[in-house]
C-alpha cells in the first residue's frame, strides 16, 4: 500500500513538473517576440531585397549559405554611420570565407543609391521588398544600426547600436572559428 501512494505521489509531481516545464516554455517564447530586437539562436524569417540594379533578391539563401551577415542601416540612426567602417572592413575581411553580406538600407531606393556613394561601401546594398514587413520580422523597433550574424537560418551574433572594436573582433573571431571547425579558410 504504501509503494502504491508513493507512486503516485511522483506521477503526481512529475505531471505537475511538465505542465509548469511547458507553460514557462510558452512564457518565454511570448516574451522573445515583444523584444524590439532578435536574439541569438533565433530562426531568421525569409525575407526579400530589392538590390541597386532593382533586381528582386530572395533572401533565401540564409538557409543554404553556412554564414551571412546583414548590415542594417536606418536613415534616423545615429550609430549606422560610425558602424559603416567596421562594415567595410569585415565586409572585406570575410569574403574569401563564403560569407553571404547584405546591406540592408531600410529608408528605400533613394536612400540606397545616395549612402552607397557617400559611405563608399565595399558590399553589396539592399532594400527590403516590403519595408514594413521586414522591420516585423527583424523586431526593428528602434533606430539604431544592426550588425547580425547568421549561422544558416539562425541568429548566431547580433548587436545593436555603435560596434567598437570588440564587437568587430568578436564578430571576426566567430566567423573564423565557425570555418575552421567546418573545415573551410580562415
Amino acid at each position: 500500500m504504501r509503494k502504491n501512494t508513493l507512486t503516485i505521489v511522483l506521477v503526481v509531481v512529475v505531471i505537475l513538473l511538465s505542465i509548469l516545464l511547458i507553460g514557462t516554455a510558452l512564457q518565454n517564447k511570448k516574451l522573445r517576440t515583444t523584444l524590439p530586437y532578435l536574439v541569438p539562436g533565433e530562426k531568421i524569417k525569409y525575407f526579400d531585397v530589392t538590390g541597386a540594379n532593382e533586381e528582386l533578391v530572395k533572401a533565401e539563401v540564409l538557409t543554404k549559405a553556412p554564414l551571412s551577415l546583414i548590415f542594417i542601416f536606418n536613415r534616423k540612426c545615429s550609430t549606422c554611420d560610425g558602424n559603416i567602417l567596421y562594415w567595410n572592413r569585415m565586409a572585406k575581411l570575410v569574403k574569401k570565407d563564403n560569407v553571404k553580406i547584405y546591406g540592408i538600407i531600410l529608408p528605400g531606393p533613394t536612400e540606397m543609391f545616395n549612402f552607397k556613394e557617400k559611405a563608399k561601401v565595399s558590399f553589396d546594398l539592399f532594400t527590403p521588398e516590403n519595408r514594413e514587413k521586414f522591420k516585423n520580422r527583424f523586431r526593428i523597433k528602434i533606430n539604431l544600426a544592426q550588425t547580425i550574424l547568421c549561422v544558416g537560418d539562425k541568429v548566431g551574433l547580433i548587436k545593436l547600436g555603435q560596434l567598437g572594436g570588440d564587437d568587430y573582433n568578436l564578430f571576426l573571431t566567430t566567423i573564423k572559428n565557425f570555418n575552421n571547425k567546418k573545415g573551410g579558410t580562415s
